[in-house]
Protein backbone atom coordinates (compact mmCIF):
# COMPACT_ATOMS: atom_id res chain seq x y z
CA UNK A 1 0.00 0.00 0.00
CA UNK A 2 1.13 3.42 -0.52
CA UNK A 3 1.05 6.47 2.08
CA UNK A 4 1.33 9.92 2.50
CA UNK A 5 5.00 9.11 3.73
CA UNK A 6 5.58 7.43 0.40
CA UNK A 7 4.48 10.64 -1.34
CA UNK A 8 6.67 12.82 1.21
CA UNK A 9 9.74 10.55 1.37
CA UNK A 10 9.52 10.69 -3.44
CA UNK A 11 8.29 13.75 -4.12
CA UNK A 12 8.40 13.06 -7.63
CA UNK A 13 6.17 9.93 -7.14
CA UNK A 14 3.89 11.75 -4.82
CA UNK A 15 3.72 14.69 -7.40
CA UNK A 16 2.37 11.94 -10.36
CA UNK A 17 -0.20 10.25 -7.74
CA UNK A 18 -1.83 13.86 -6.74
CA UNK A 19 -1.48 14.59 -10.43
CA UNK A 20 -3.90 11.68 -11.14
CA UNK A 21 -5.66 12.15 -7.91
CA UNK A 22 -4.64 8.63 -6.74
CA UNK A 23 -4.81 9.19 -3.42
CA UNK A 24 -4.56 5.83 -2.29
CA UNK A 25 -3.10 2.47 -4.43
CA UNK A 26 -3.02 -1.49 -3.41
CA UNK A 27 0.12 -2.64 -5.29
CA UNK A 28 1.58 -6.14 -6.22
CA UNK A 29 4.67 -7.07 -8.19
CA UNK A 30 3.47 -9.94 -10.51
CA UNK A 31 7.49 -10.80 -12.38
CA UNK A 32 10.71 -9.71 -11.68
CA UNK A 33 13.06 -9.72 -14.76
CA UNK A 34 16.31 -8.07 -15.18
CA UNK A 35 15.24 -5.71 -17.69
CA UNK A 36 11.21 -6.33 -17.04
CA UNK A 37 8.63 -5.52 -14.10
CA UNK A 38 4.71 -6.48 -14.19
CA UNK A 39 2.85 -5.35 -11.64
CA UNK A 40 -1.14 -4.74 -10.59
CA UNK A 41 -2.29 -2.38 -9.12
CA UNK A 42 -5.76 -1.07 -7.25
CA UNK A 43 -5.85 2.54 -7.41
CA UNK A 44 -8.62 4.69 -5.65
CA UNK A 45 -9.31 8.90 -5.76
CA UNK A 46 -9.24 10.83 -2.53
CA UNK A 47 -12.82 11.08 -2.56
CA UNK A 48 -13.38 7.49 -3.34
CA UNK A 49 -11.43 6.29 0.15
CA UNK A 50 -8.86 4.16 0.77
CA UNK A 51 -8.91 0.47 0.15
CA UNK A 52 -10.90 -1.24 2.17
CA UNK A 53 -10.45 -4.97 3.89
CA UNK A 54 -12.90 -6.38 2.03
CA UNK A 55 -11.03 -5.11 -1.56
CA UNK A 56 -7.72 -5.89 -0.53
CA UNK A 57 -8.44 -9.48 0.53
CA UNK A 58 -10.39 -9.52 -3.21
CA UNK A 59 -6.94 -8.15 -4.76
CA UNK A 60 -5.37 -10.67 -2.71
CA UNK A 61 -7.22 -13.74 -4.31
CA UNK A 62 -6.99 -12.07 -7.89
CA UNK A 63 -3.20 -11.63 -7.76
CA UNK A 64 -1.97 -15.26 -8.40
CA UNK A 65 -4.43 -16.09 -11.35
CA UNK A 66 -3.33 -12.43 -13.36
CA UNK A 67 0.36 -13.65 -12.27
CA UNK A 68 -0.11 -16.75 -13.97
CA UNK A 69 -1.54 -15.11 -17.12
CA UNK A 70 1.15 -12.48 -17.30
CA UNK A 71 3.82 -15.57 -17.24
CA UNK A 72 1.73 -17.45 -19.72
CA UNK A 73 1.51 -14.55 -21.93
CA UNK A 74 4.99 -13.96 -22.22
CA UNK A 75 6.33 -17.26 -22.50
CA UNK A 76 4.13 -17.03 -25.57
CA UNK A 77 5.31 -14.38 -26.81
CA UNK A 78 8.93 -15.73 -26.59
CA UNK A 79 7.70 -19.16 -28.39
CA UNK A 80 6.10 -16.66 -31.24
CA UNK A 81 9.17 -14.89 -31.59
CA UNK A 82 11.46 -17.87 -31.81
CA UNK A 83 8.86 -19.14 -34.35
CA UNK A 84 9.04 -16.30 -36.45
CA UNK A 85 12.57 -15.73 -36.55
CA UNK A 86 13.19 -19.86 -37.36
CA UNK A 87 10.63 -18.66 -40.01
CA UNK A 88 12.10 -15.82 -41.27
CA UNK A 89 15.72 -17.85 -41.05
CA UNK A 90 14.83 -20.57 -43.79
CA UNK A 91 14.93 -17.76 -46.32
CA UNK A 92 18.50 -16.42 -45.53
CA UNK A 93 17.97 -13.09 -44.92
CA UNK A 94 19.01 -10.98 -41.59
CA UNK A 95 16.55 -10.42 -39.32
CA UNK A 96 16.59 -8.00 -36.05
CA UNK A 97 13.65 -7.03 -34.07
CA UNK A 98 14.30 -3.98 -31.59
CA UNK A 99 12.19 -2.08 -28.99
CA UNK A 100 11.13 1.25 -29.96
CA UNK A 101 14.51 2.61 -28.66
CA UNK A 102 16.71 0.42 -31.19
CA UNK A 103 17.33 -1.68 -28.71
CA UNK A 104 17.70 -5.21 -30.36
CA UNK A 105 15.83 -8.22 -28.45
CA UNK A 106 16.02 -10.29 -31.15
CA UNK A 107 18.51 -11.74 -34.26
CA UNK A 108 18.82 -14.41 -36.24
CA UNK A 109 21.75 -15.90 -37.40
CA UNK A 110 22.17 -14.30 -40.47
CA UNK A 111 21.86 -10.95 -38.52
CA UNK A 112 23.91 -12.48 -35.62
CA UNK A 113 26.79 -12.94 -38.27
CA UNK A 114 26.70 -9.69 -40.25
CA UNK A 115 26.71 -8.08 -36.52
CA UNK A 116 29.65 -9.62 -35.82
CA UNK A 117 31.33 -8.75 -38.59
CA UNK A 118 30.57 -5.02 -38.47
CA UNK A 119 30.98 -4.04 -41.69
CA UNK A 120 27.15 -3.24 -42.57
CA UNK A 121 25.55 -3.68 -38.87
CA UNK A 122 26.39 -3.13 -35.51
CA UNK A 123 24.87 -4.13 -32.32
CA UNK A 124 26.94 -1.28 -29.99
CA UNK A 125 25.46 -1.43 -26.44
CA UNK A 126 22.58 -3.44 -27.06
CA UNK A 127 21.38 -0.89 -29.59
CA UNK A 128 20.85 -1.61 -33.28
CA UNK A 129 24.03 0.19 -35.32
CA UNK A 130 25.10 1.26 -38.95
CA UNK A 131 28.92 1.23 -39.68
CA UNK A 132 28.44 5.12 -40.13
CA UNK A 133 26.96 8.00 -37.55
CA UNK A 134 24.42 8.91 -40.68
CA UNK A 135 23.16 5.27 -41.07
CA UNK A 136 22.48 4.57 -37.26
CA UNK A 137 20.34 7.64 -37.36
CA UNK A 138 18.46 6.79 -40.05
CA UNK A 139 17.93 3.51 -38.91
CA UNK A 140 17.06 4.14 -35.40
CA UNK A 141 14.84 6.86 -36.44
CA UNK A 142 12.83 4.18 -38.52
CA UNK A 143 12.49 1.78 -35.98
CA UNK A 144 11.04 4.06 -33.97
CA UNK A 145 8.60 4.57 -36.43
CA UNK A 146 8.02 1.67 -37.11
CA UNK A 147 7.17 0.40 -33.54
CA UNK A 148 5.27 3.13 -32.59
CA UNK A 149 2.77 1.83 -35.67
CA UNK A 150 2.26 -1.36 -33.87
CA UNK A 151 -1.73 -2.46 -33.16
CA UNK A 152 -2.37 0.45 -35.29
CA UNK A 153 -2.80 1.40 -39.16
CA UNK A 154 0.23 -1.06 -40.87
CA UNK A 155 2.42 1.75 -42.92
CA UNK A 156 4.29 -0.15 -45.98
CA UNK A 157 8.12 -1.48 -44.68
CA UNK A 158 10.64 2.12 -44.88
CA UNK A 159 13.47 1.43 -46.52
CA UNK A 160 17.37 2.21 -45.03
CA UNK A 161 20.30 2.36 -46.89
CA UNK A 162 23.33 1.11 -44.54
CA UNK A 163 27.04 1.59 -45.64
CA UNK A 164 30.42 0.09 -44.89
CA UNK A 165 32.56 2.61 -42.74
CA UNK A 166 33.94 4.11 -46.04
CA UNK A 167 30.35 4.82 -47.74
CA UNK A 168 30.38 2.15 -50.20
CA UNK A 169 28.79 -1.26 -50.49
CA UNK A 170 25.29 0.44 -50.47
CA UNK A 171 22.82 -2.58 -48.24
CA UNK A 172 18.96 -2.28 -48.11
CA UNK A 173 17.06 -2.63 -44.72
CA UNK A 174 13.46 -2.89 -44.70
CA UNK A 175 11.80 -2.08 -41.39
CA UNK A 176 8.34 -2.78 -40.92
CA UNK A 177 6.34 -3.14 -37.41
CA UNK A 178 6.82 -6.63 -36.05
CA UNK A 179 3.76 -8.89 -36.73
CA UNK A 180 1.13 -9.33 -33.53
CA UNK A 181 -0.58 -7.41 -31.16
CA UNK A 182 0.57 -7.95 -27.61
CA UNK A 183 -1.61 -8.23 -25.17
CA UNK A 184 0.27 -6.72 -22.73
CA UNK A 185 1.62 -3.94 -25.15
CA UNK A 186 5.28 -5.11 -24.43
CA UNK A 187 5.20 -6.64 -27.89
CA UNK A 188 5.34 -3.02 -29.52
CA UNK A 189 8.87 -3.65 -31.48
CA UNK A 190 10.04 -3.18 -34.69
CA UNK A 191 11.27 -5.76 -37.76
CA UNK A 192 14.71 -5.12 -39.85
CA UNK A 193 15.22 -7.42 -42.55
CA UNK A 194 18.12 -7.14 -44.52
CA UNK A 195 19.11 -8.46 -47.58
CA UNK A 196 22.64 -8.53 -48.95
CA UNK A 197 23.19 -7.36 -52.23
CA UNK A 198 24.73 -10.81 -53.43
CA UNK A 199 21.95 -12.69 -51.83
CA UNK A 200 19.02 -9.99 -53.67
CA UNK A 201 21.16 -10.98 -57.23
CA UNK A 202 21.08 -14.55 -56.61
CA UNK A 203 16.97 -14.45 -56.11
CA UNK A 204 16.64 -12.50 -59.18
CA UNK A 205 18.30 -14.49 -60.95
CA UNK A 206 16.21 -17.60 -60.15
CA UNK A 207 13.19 -15.94 -60.85
CA UNK A 208 13.86 -14.25 -63.94
CA UNK A 209 15.10 -17.90 -65.36
CA UNK A 210 11.25 -19.28 -64.34
CA UNK A 211 9.00 -16.49 -65.07
CA UNK A 212 10.89 -14.98 -68.63
CA UNK A 213 12.87 -18.33 -69.43
CA UNK A 214 16.06 -16.62 -69.52
CA UNK A 215 19.44 -18.49 -69.32
CA UNK A 216 21.88 -18.18 -66.46
CA UNK A 217 23.78 -15.91 -68.62
CA UNK A 218 20.69 -13.64 -69.46
CA UNK A 219 19.81 -13.62 -65.91
CA UNK A 220 23.08 -13.18 -64.42
CA UNK A 221 23.18 -9.86 -66.36
CA UNK A 222 19.21 -8.88 -66.37
CA UNK A 223 20.34 -9.08 -62.02
CA UNK A 224 22.97 -6.62 -62.57
CA UNK A 225 21.22 -3.77 -65.14
CA UNK A 226 18.48 -4.56 -62.14
CA UNK A 227 21.64 -2.62 -59.54
CA UNK A 228 22.51 -0.25 -62.27
CA UNK A 229 25.35 -1.06 -63.90
CA UNK A 230 26.04 -0.72 -67.79
CA UNK A 231 27.09 -3.08 -70.39
CA UNK A 232 30.44 -2.14 -70.41
CA UNK A 233 30.50 -2.58 -66.42
CA UNK A 234 29.20 -5.63 -66.63
CA UNK A 235 31.44 -7.52 -68.84
CA UNK A 236 34.51 -6.52 -66.95
CA UNK A 237 32.88 -7.71 -63.75
CA UNK A 238 32.19 -11.38 -65.95
CA UNK A 239 35.17 -11.17 -67.87
CA UNK A 240 33.16 -11.68 -71.34
CA UNK A 241 33.27 -8.67 -74.40
CA UNK A 242 30.93 -6.34 -73.98
CA UNK A 243 29.30 -7.45 -77.11
CA UNK A 244 28.50 -10.61 -75.85
CA UNK A 245 26.97 -8.33 -72.93
CA UNK A 246 24.58 -6.32 -75.28
CA UNK A 247 23.59 -9.41 -77.00
CA UNK A 248 22.45 -10.98 -73.89
CA UNK A 249 20.92 -7.47 -73.09
CA UNK A 250 18.68 -7.66 -76.34
CA UNK A 251 17.47 -11.25 -75.73
CA UNK A 252 16.62 -10.17 -72.45
CA UNK A 253 14.54 -7.17 -73.57
CA UNK A 254 12.81 -9.40 -75.77
CA UNK A 255 12.04 -11.89 -73.49
CA UNK A 256 10.96 -9.56 -71.18
CA UNK A 257 8.80 -7.03 -73.12
CA UNK A 258 10.71 -3.93 -72.26
CA UNK A 259 12.46 -1.75 -74.89
CA UNK A 260 15.41 -0.06 -72.02
CA UNK A 261 16.55 -1.24 -68.64
CA UNK A 262 14.62 1.59 -67.07
CA UNK A 263 11.85 -0.40 -67.86
CA UNK A 264 13.63 -3.06 -67.20
CA UNK A 265 14.03 -1.96 -63.88
CA UNK A 266 10.66 -1.10 -62.82
CA UNK A 267 9.65 -4.56 -64.35
CA UNK A 268 11.88 -6.55 -62.03
CA UNK A 269 11.44 -4.42 -59.09
CA UNK A 270 7.76 -5.32 -58.54
CA UNK A 271 9.73 -9.16 -58.04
Amino acid sequence: FTSAQDAARFPEYGAWLRRHDLAFACLSPLLRQDDLLVGLALMRSESQGNVTVEQRRAFATVVPHVRAAVRTQIALDARGLNLALGLLDTLSNAILICDGHGRVLALSPAAEAMATSGEILRVTRGMAAGARDADTAALRTAIAAAAASTGGLRPPPRPVVLRDARGDRPTLAEVCAAPGDYALRFGAAALVVIRPPRQEETRLVAATRSLFHLTRAEAEVAAKLAAGMGPQAIAEANGVAVGTVRTHVRRIFEKCGVRSQLELVALLARL
